[in-house]
């Protein structure tokens, strides 16, 4: 979910729909548009991951341009370092990068086909996390890889037995993961912390 202003906001959903309101949340209506994440960089340029595109607006969402990412495969997340940087992360370890504002995307870095990768959250151009793992029930596992390289480079910092699927740094040092365990056949929220860059959790 991403609010421009204290009116106007999007909200993207798992099934792929993507929601708009226009008067502080009070009342949502479906879009054109069919997402999962929503991503604004300011207040008038940001992206919503479609199936296998990603689509751009630089108009506060009252228009949007469709841009084709370099794969087949379902994306979950997208994040920006800066206006021009970003990352769009999915299904089978799909890793996408853009360095033009979305306009083209490459293969990001391979050999992770075996995870799918829920968020992805980039502190800046080089910096940045992706969440995911093996979502096995009643056994899940979770892996979170940190880049300091802009993704040139991916390295495993920590991994769980809970299927993570979220994660968010508020600045370098500080940020929060969650994820999903499913011990007893229960849904289990659990949410970790980091206050050193991910070093610790």
């Amino acid at each position: 979910i991403k609010f421009l202003d204290t009116l106007n906001g999007f909200a993207g959903k798992q099934s792929g729909f993507t929601y708009r309101t226009t008067n502080g949340g009070d009342n949502w209506f479906t879009t054109s548009l069919s997402g999962r994440s929503i991503f604004f960089i300011d207040q008038f340029t940001g992206w919503i991951t479609g199936s296998a595109s990603v689509y751009k607006t630089t108009d506060a969402g009252n228009n949007w341009l469709q841009y084709n990412c370099q794969t087949n495969e379902q994306l979950n997340s997208i994040s920006f370092g800066n206006a021009e940087t970003g990352w769009t992360v999915g299904q089978y370890g799909t890793i996408q990068k853009t360095t033009d504002g979305g306009i083209t995307w490459q293969n990001g870095l391979e050999g992770f086909s075996i995870l799918n990768f829920g968020d992805a959250n980039f502190v800046n151009e080089n910096t940045g996390y992706i969440v995911g793992g093996l979502l096995s029930i009643p056994n899940p596992f979770g892996f979170i890889y940190k880049t300091t390289n802009g993704g040139n480079s991916w390295n495993e910092i920590y991994s769980f037995s809970v299927y993570f699927e979220g994660i968010d740094f508020i600045n370098l040092s500080t940020g929060w993961v969650c994820g999903t365990d499913f011990e007893s056949n229960d849904y289990e929220v659990s949410i970790f912390k980091t206050t050193d860059s991910g070093t610790t959790w």
